[in-house]
């Protein structure tokens, strides 16, 4: 049977639609964050190096990262395409948390970067010295602790300072906790006699403060 025009058409009509290609998946964004370690203060001026690091190709381009601790802020560039640059740190800054958000970044291709906010701290260096001393069945110990002091551009007696004396078998074993203390104005840690008829191995711990760092002594054996 001879179909006419029109009827061709009004059949073409009742056929489903092509379904459409599934939208493409959104591309991830590029990312930027500033790498850096952690900054330990034991000198007026630190130098500590950071690196711009990138989840995208980077071609010709610069980033900018703002600094904000307590009491202060800074800003660290990064231009002509170099991935490292170096912060200063001066020991006169307050120590504590230092908080990294980005001041803007570009490149060549005009990509939209993301820039990754991150955390470092810059503390003040610490150090603790044990004297032990054995005679016979017994161990003598005393000890002192001390942090950097801008105010001297060197170390001083950490009045204050908790610290624990520790102590293990010479053959190994858990370090376990003899006595804890609090360092006097001077960083001194009080004169004690332990029973320790066998070898072991002693050594101080210092705990850190929002301001100073930690500190572990070199383990004596006697």
């Amino acid at each position: 049977m001879k179909r006419t025009r029109a009827a061709v058409l009004a059949a073409l009509t009742t056929i489903a639609p092509l379904a459409a290609p599934p939208p493409a998946a959104a591309a991830e964004p590029c990312r930027m964050r500033l790498a850096i370690a952690d900054v330990r203060i034991d000198r007026p001026l630190v130098r500590v190096p950071a690196r711009t690091v990138a989840t995208c190709d980077l071609y010709a381009w610069s980033a900018g990262w703002n600094l904000r601790w307590s009491g202060g802020t800074a800003f660290l560039g990064f231009a002509d395409s170099v991935p490292v640059a170096t912060i200063t740190w001066p020991d006169t800054r307050t120590p504590g948390t230092v908080r990294v958000t980005g001041a803007g970044a570009s490149d060549a291709l005009e990509t939209t970067w993301v820039q990754e906010p991150t955390t470092f701290t810059a503390r003040r260096a610490s150090g603790v010295l044990l004297r032990a001393l054995r005679t016979g069945r017994h161990v003598v110990t005393d000890g002192i602790v001390r942090a950097y002091a801008p105010d001297r551009d060197g170390f001083a007696g950490w009045a204050g300072a908790a610290v624990r004396l520790e102590s293990r078998p010479a053959d190994g074993g858990d370090w376990v906790t003899l006595s804890t203390y609090r360092a006097d104005a001077n960083g001194r840690i009080p004169q004690h006699r332990w029973f320790a008829p066998q070898p072991r191995v002693f050594r101080l711990v210092a705990a850190g403060t929002p301001a100073i760092l930690p500190a572990v002594g070199t383990p004596a054996r006697r």
